[in-house]
């Protein structure tokens, strides 16, 4: 009978630790990183729901961190229709985002400016789905923190080698 077992068992265990090993990992991943928290400074404060007007009507824009405290999720709706998507996070001792934009390409800005200034001027570092420098494109943002209700965001739209910015006054929804 021991013969028998001793097989049986082994298999048992190989099965065990076969179908325990992954599932430990997969619990581990969804455990917040025990590693020193991101610091995005006053990007936090976002953390809501805003509104705006602009010349084509309403703008709405939810912001919510996401990657356990690590990046901070823009969503923009337009008047025009169509809702564009931020992403805020670190690169190294830099601010960096990547902008999906409704002009189907992806700009991609940084700021070395500390996390916690009064107002953050974002610079063009490159882009995804660009065909050219002279083709439409988002090069620069700056958002400046009113107080805890208001902000302002300038977006810089670059076309054939012109500038021109748009600031959205937007005001916290309560």
């Amino acid at each position: 009978m021991r013969t028998i077992l001793t097989p049986i068992l082994r298999a048992s265990v190989r099965l065990l630790a076969v179908t325990l090993v992954p599932a430990a990992a997969v619990l581990a991943a969804d455990q917040p990183m025990s590693g020193e928290p991101v610091d995005l400074g006053r990007l936090t404060s976002l953390v809501g729901e805003w509104q705006a007007t602009s010349p084509e009507g309403p703008v709405h824009a939810t912001y919510e961190l996401v990657g356990d405290g690590s990046a901070l999720v823009e969503r923009l709706s337009m008047g025009h229709g169509g809702t564009m998507l931020t992403v805020f996070h670190r690169d190294g001792d830099k601010l960096a985002l990547t902008h999906y934009c409704s002009m189907h390409n992806q700009p991609r800005m940084e700021t070395s400016q500390p996390a916690d200034a009064k107002a953050l001027k974002f610079a063009f570092a490159g882009a995804t789905n660009l065909p050219s420098a002279d083709a439409p494109h988002m090069h620069g943002l700056e958002i400046d923190f009113v107080d805890t209700d208001h902000f302002n965001a300038t977006w810089t739209l670059s076309q054939g080698g012109k500038s021109m910015p748009n600031t959205f006054h937007f005001e916290r929804v309560k």
